[in-house]
């Protein structure tokens, strides 16, 4: 605690006199004093030997005691007590230079720093007799200031930090300002602010509200075209209403056929968005694209990606298809193949108009097969979600595919699928093509998940998923939060199972619950490494009982995002 006291005769002591009114100069304060080596010239940022600044301290930093070390570091002085600068029997009290090395007074203890606490004497302590003082208490009630005790102002400093408040509404201005009327009890303050919100040509007079962020507004309401070839449409960046060419499907090519008549677009098949100029011609006897040629070049067989075949599904959502694998090459080498690269392969495609989960596997055939299974029909896609053994005993493959479909405007979704032998010692034999279509289950564990009890890889979608939080995993990072995914499964008879996921979107989160699916039933639980978006984790669960489970996958962000799950019972 810095303290002003009034220099007064000293008594004598065994040693002699106490350095407060000790006549040597050297030890004392003196205006000329050599300190630490550098003459200082007082009432200067200058020392004056040499004229270097003291780091813009104004007005120096002596603070004429003989026994300090003064310095500025950052704007502030400095003074470090050297004892060695003191007498036998004696040592460097900041505030007060030397004095006896056994305090007589609180004085004798005082440090002359404000932050410290006041020190105390207690003449028949050990060691120096000074007792610690108790800091200031800087803390206030608000959590958006920064509490520090001053040297400098001898006082608490509380410094506002308006990054310490955030309501995650978008449109409100958010500060910290503990004295202003209104504010929370955090001492944050969180102003409406209307300019934040969107209100633009096409969505006019949103207004921002404190608690639900832009609400309000409306869609301009443009008029009616009477063009059959074309729609209107309201446009920000024209601010106006405008006509656009007719696209139905979605896929960015204007009609070139409509109902009742023709148009000046090049879409041939605007209720199909795989049909359009550019597209790939594949064997299903319609025109792919708009060439006026239908299945141009069209194999007698599904040989690879320029010649593929659909899976015709029927009204049950079943579709399927067999061949022999001797008649086919082999066009696709995947990673879950063997690496000689010799196995022949067949390619096939659905298409899907709605959010849908669908099985697909080759249980049945008779030689060992891999699948895969891509959005794009080449090798890269299908490296992404490809399956070789459903289990050590069972040499044939099955995917999972979990909330697959169209996203809007687009209207349907074409997912390729792969079959393929494992290695080029299945020169013959025949392959079993199963799919089935159902709608999408919801990621829930009470009620009817998807259930992969059978094994194998689902490769899922997070659009669709429900919102953040409804799990969280007991090893889930502190503040994590994203969208969770669920599967059903039965524990096999031996009580142990293992999981496998991976995205190049997130860092998944796998964990285990029993069939309350409470935080209390996690069986296991491990977050993934990884970085740069993506991640993998690996979880096994053993000795438990032949129930039924629900493994999550969480950390999905809101945007649409993938990842594959591998389970092998």
């Amino acid at each position: 605690m810095r303290t002003i006291y009034l220099l007064a005769a000293c008594a004598l002591i065994a040693s002699g006199c106490s350095a407060l009114v000790n006549p040597d100069e050297s030890r004392l304060g003196n205006p000329s004093d050599v300190d630490g080596g550098l003459e200082r010239d007082l009432g200067s940022d200058r020392d004056m030997a040499t004229g270097d600044m003291y780091l813009n301290c104004a007005g120096g930093c002596d603070d004429v005691i003989a026994c300090t070390a003064d310095t500025c570091n950052a704007g502030e002085c400095n003074h470090e007590p050297n004892d060695a600068l003191c007498g036998e029997g004696e040592r460097c009290n900041r505030g007060r230079g030397c004095v006896p090395y056994h305090c007589t007074t609180n004085g004798d203890c005082d440090d002359d720093a404000f932050c410290n606490g006041v020190e105390t004497c207690d003449p028949a302590g050990g060691g120096t007799g000074c007792i610690t003082g108790t800091a200031p208490q800087c803390a206030d009630d608000f959590d958006c200031t920064v509490d520090s005790c001053n040297e400098t102002s001898n006082a608490c400093s509380h410094v506002a930090n308006d990054g310490l408040c955030d309501d995650s509404i978008e449109c409100t201005a958010d500060s910290c300002d503990p004295t202003e009327t209104g504010h929370d009890a955090q001492g944050c303050v969180f102003a409406p602010d209307n300019s934040m919100c969107d209100s633009s040509f096409c969505m006019p007079g949103a207004v921002c509200s404190a608690s639900l962020g832009c609400v309000g507004g409306a869609p301009r309401v443009c008029d009616a075209d009477t063009d059959p070839c074309t729609d209107t449409a309201c446009s920000d960046e024209m601010n106006m209403c405008v006509n656009v060419p007719h696209d139905g499907d979605g896929d960015t090519y204007a009609a070139h056929t409509i109902p009742g008549g023709s148009c000046a677009g090049t879409d041939c098949d605007d209720a199909d968005e795989n049909v359009h100029p550019g597209a790939m011609e594949i064997c299903n006897a319609k025109d792919d694209n708009c060439d006026g040629e239908t299945d141009e070049g069209c194999s007698d067989r599904p040989e690879s990606c320029d010649a593929l075949w659909p899976v015709t599904i029927d009204s049950d959502g079943h579709g399927h298809v067999s061949g022999n694998i001797a008649d086919f090459s082999n066009d696709e080498d995947v990673r879950c193949a063997s690496s000689d690269g010799n196995g022949r392969d067949a390619v096939y495609y659905i298409d899907l108009t709605s959010i849908s989960d669908v099985v697909i596997e080759t249980v049945g055939s008779t030689f060992d097969t891999t699948l895969a299974v891509g959005t794009e029909c080449d090798v890269h896609a299908f490296e992404d979600a490809c399956s070789d053994d459903v289990s050590p005993t069972v040499m044939q493959s099955r995917i999972f595919l979990h909330r697959a479909g169209p996203r809007p405007p687009v209207l349907s979704q074409r997912i390729y699928i792969l079959v393929k032998a494992y290695s080029g010692d299945a020169s013959s034999g025949t392959y079993q093509l199963d799919v089935r279509v159902t709608s999408a289950a919801a990621d829930v564990c009470i009620g009817s998940p998807i259930d992969i009890s059978s094994g194998g890889l689902m490769l899922g979608w997070s659009g669709g998923l429900l919102s953040s939080d409804l799990y969280s995993g007991e090893c889930a990072e502190s503040g994590a939060s994203g969208r969770e995914a669920v599967a059903a499964f039965s524990m096999p008879s031996d009580g142990s199972a293992s999981f496998d996921a991976a995205s190049g979107d997130f860092r998944p989160t796998l964990y285990v619950r029993r069939p309350t699916c409470t935080a209390a039933s996690e069986v296991g639980c491990t977050t993934g490494s990884g970085g740069g978006g993506g991640g993998t984790a690996s979880l096994d669960v053993s000795g438990l009982m032949s129930e039924r489970y629900s493994v999550i996958i969480d950390g999905a962000p809101s945007s649409l995002a993938t990842y594959t799950l591998v389970y092998v019972p």
